[in-house]
């Protein structure tokens, strides 16, 4: 015999226990076996009922342990502290999902003394939460609501979809929980679903807000609220290559919103940022709408170096925008928030994001601003006729026959100008796909003559979920823009031409100061030069950028962002041959041309998860961008009066120069951030620069940062101090670069004129060869910054 017979002949053998005996083997038992069977048979039933009474002791002082009592008393806090409250005062041990408990939003409890099973029942009751006890821990899970398949009553229920402000939310989902069937709410947030059982669960589901679920129970009338997703203190910012909750930054940041940047007409992000955030200076050198104001973050971070900060658009660097699609401005002003992006991190960081749809109905916008600009000199007052005569006097005589004219020059050359802006928008589309569109018209009118500046923008943004995991994203920006520069001394003569002159004839015509009986020393009338002389610029720039998120898990995703920017300008400044300016060359002419490419590449990968109160965020980023930008310029002479085309020269002015140059820059990051039940606080990350501007021999530079934060209001001998809301202690300390500007040349070409026939000729340069550093000494120039901050909220 087998084994395999063996095992299978044991396992269908008859088995009988010892007491197993039938009817008929009772019967023929001797008596005094079958009593002392009826005495075995009696013990075993007083052992059962022990066993019984001993198990309902034990189930009871079990029991009565878990009926421990909480006290606790909070309003609007959040889920998690509650829970935490409970652990410590009955000794029991929680686990449930982060995520579930932290979606469910605050809650205001206030118990004394109430059984445990009380408490719980009532706090998680309200936010559809359950749980289950089993030894010393209790499991927290989403609430399960089980339909009676006997209930076979069908009900019809509707409602009405609002957010916080209690304005209606078109396009919001409402599913049937179990099912697919569902429906969505209209224009004005109604909804309506008939003949569900009575049993149905909602699921109330909308992009950009917390989820619910309800059970109808029988209701015919279920309204809902939805509590949007805050991006202010207690909400996310864009920092760097990823988004974070402000509260738990380790790094100095500023937020703007579209909406505080909409307070001042202009089409300058500069300018609007003017006043609008700590540490950030906004100076404008003129009036003069075509010249954009100077941004510095922290003061002067170098001597010789550019001092303007690094521009980031929609996560990837540069890139164009149109202040009124703006819908957050982010300020990176310390190493510790900066360094991520290195060599070019010196002077701070600003990212711009842009507005994109959201899910629901098509929302169109349209809006309209305009405003006024004055001149002023303050307290400054020019002369007079009768005064400035007055002071002449002194030391000089003049005839009284001056007096006759009173001209205020600085009102001659200013004017009232005005500024108006003009926006319609588009945005909307389902949970799969969103759309922003937009179309802007900007015109302002600077406050001296012939100064202004046209501007049209279009803007597209689409994002589409291709799968679960996939999500892409087109933006596209255009912008056009038309300048009329200052021009003719305009703004010269407005303070040194004499109020004695008249800048008009008798009959009213615009008066040649070189014709004689001018009194002022220049001998020059702008209003006459305004007339024929011109001096303007175009530029066309088109922004186009594909990205692509890809969740590997849900803990893991790799993302790319690309773009393409190009960009063309033209500038040209014309001077006739009848004004004083052209005289001298019967006619001259201006032309400069250039053209720049731009191509970046941004790959990321990250990794999120959090195990228990250890929270833990890696990021890993590969960029690379190439930039080629040329520019060719030429000026010409003799000109006839009235044309503007430099074929129309009868010789060249100045000999043509042009230029071109490359650049490119490779960048290798990555970056830690832990922290430990949201209280502590660790960052630290190493960016390594690579850039074909610097020396073959030392084309790289290194950088790194780190930060740590402890928000002491969060631990526990503060949580109950009434005076303090907010209290966190912060440090910093990292290294950042400064590259040498964009347009440093590499080689150079000049061209010479001979009777109109041009040649070109090679010319070597300081920089035909590659720029080479010293054995041993760094090309970079790197700053070292450390900062200490204490940030307290006081109510």
């Amino acid at each position: 015999m087998n084994f395999s017979t063996f095992c299978k002949q044991d396992r269908h053998a008859p088995v009988r226990t010892a007491w197993s005996t039938t009817r008929s083997e009772k019967q023929h038992l001797p008596a005094h076996q079958r009593s002392w069977r009826r005495r075995l048979q009696t013990l075993l039933r007083t052992m059962k009922l022990i066993t019984l009474i001993m198990l309902v002791a034990c189930m009871h002082v079990t029991a009565k342990g878990w009926s421990q009592h909480v006290t606790f008393s909070g309003n609007n806090v959040p889920l998690s502290k509650v829970l935490d409250a409970v652990r410590k005062q009955t000794g029991f041990v929680f686990f449930y999902n982060r995520t579930l408990v932290r979606d469910k939003g605050n809650v205001t409890v206030s118990a004394v003394n109430e059984p445990m099973e009380t408490f719980l029942n009532d706090v998680l009751n309200k936010q559809a939460l359950d749980y289950s006890i089993e030894n010393n821990v209790i499991v927290i899970s989403r609430k399960v609501y089980k339909q009676n398949a006997a209930d076979t009553s069908d009900v019809n229920i509707s409602g009405r979809i609002t957010d916080e402000a209690g304005q209606p939310l078109p396009g919001v989902s409402i599913k049937i929980k179990g099912t697919g069937r569902g429906t969505t709410t209209n224009s004005d947030g109604w909804y309506s679903l008939s003949n569900i059982p009575e049993s149905t669960v909602l699921e109330i589901s909308y992009i950009g807000f917390a989820s619910q679920e309800a059970p109808v129970k029988g209701k015919t009338t279920l309204n809902f609220q939805l509590r949007s997703f805050s991006k202010d203190m207690e909400g996310v910012t864009v920092v760097g290559y990823s988004t974070k909750n402000v509260k738990y930054l380790s790094s100095a940041v500023s937020t703007v919103s579209g909406d505080q940047l909409r307070d001042v007409t202009s089409n300058n992000v500069s300018n609007m940022l003017q006043g609008k955030a700590a540490g950030v200076v906004v100076s404008g050198a003129s009036g003069d709408p075509t010249v954009a104001a100077s941004i510095q973050v922290r003061g002067q971070s170098t001597i010789s170096a550019g001092s303007s900060p690094l521009i980031v658009v929609d996560g990837n660097i540069g890139g164009t925008y149109n202040p009124t699609d703006v819908a957050s401005i982010t300020i990176l002003k310390d190493a510790a928030a900066t360094g991520l992006y290195g060599s070019r991190a010196a002077n701070g960081v600003i990212i711009i994001t842009t507005k994109t749809g959201k899910a629901g109905k098509t929302q169109i916008n349209a809006t309209a601003s305009t405003g006024f600009n004055k001149a002023t000199n303050g307290k400054f007052k020019l002369m007079n006729s009768q005064q400035l005569y007055d002071y002449q006097q002194t030391f000089t005589t003049r005839p009284d026959s001056v007096l006759k004219n009173n001209t205020d020059w600085f009102d001659v050359a200013t004017r009232n100008a005005m500024v108006q802006n003009y926006t319609l928008s588009a945005s909307g589309g389902s949970e799969k796909t969103q759309f922003y569109v937009s179309g802007n018209f900007y015109k302002e009118e600077g406050v001296l003559l012939q100064n202004s500046r046209n501007a049209y923008n279009f803007r597209a943004n689409l994002e589409h979920k291709l799968t679960d995991k996939l999500k892409m994203a087109v933006l596209l920006n255009g912008i056009y823009t038309k300048n009329y520069n200052h021009h003719s001394s305009t703004l010269y003569g407005a303070y040194t031409n004499l109020p004695w002159d008249n800048p008009y004839n008798a009959d009213g015509s615009v008066r040649f100061a070189g014709n004689g009986g001018w009194l002022g020393r220049e001998q020059h009338n702008f209003l006459y030069s305004l007339q024929y002389n011109q001096s303007n610029g175009r530029s066309f720039a088109m922004n186009g950028d594909l990205n692509l998120d890809y969740a590997i898990t849900k803990h893991f995703t790799i993302s790319s962002y690309n773009r393409t920017l190009i960009e063309n300008g033209k500038d040209m400044s014309y001077y006739d041959r009848r004004t004083k300016e052209g005289t001298a060359d019967l006619g001259a002419l201006y032309n400069d041309i250039d053209f720049t490419s731009t191509l970046l590449t941004s790959n990321r990968a990250r990794y999120e998860n959090n195990f228990g109160d250890h929270n833990l965020s890696m990021l890993g980023v590969w960029e690379a961008e190439k930039r080629l930008y040329d520019v060719n310029s030429v000026s010409g002479r003799g000109i006839p009066a009235g044309m503007t085309a430099m074929s129309t020269a009868t010789e060249v002015k100045n000999t043509p120069t042009g230029g071109r140059n490359e650049y490119s820059f490779q960048k290798w990051l990555v970056q830690g951030d832990y922290n430990f039940a949201n209280k502590y606080f660790l960052l630290a990350s190493f960016v390594h620069d690579v850039s074909s501007k610097f020396g073959n021999n030392n084309p790289g530079g290194s950088f790194y940062q780190l930060g740590a934060s402890w928000i002491l209001s969060q631990e526990h001998f503060l949580r109950t101090n009434s005076a303090i809301s907010f209290l966190k202690l912060r440090v910093s300390h990292g290294t950042v670069g400064n590259p040498p500007p964009a347009t440093i040349p590499r080689w150079a070409s000049t061209c010479t004129t001979r009777a109109r026939v041009m040649q070109a000729k090679p010319v070597p340069t300081l920089h035909k060869k590659p720029i080479r550093t010293l054995p041993g000494k760094r090309s970079w120039p790197i700053t070292s910054a450390s900062t200490w901050v204490c940030s307290t909220v006081s109510t």
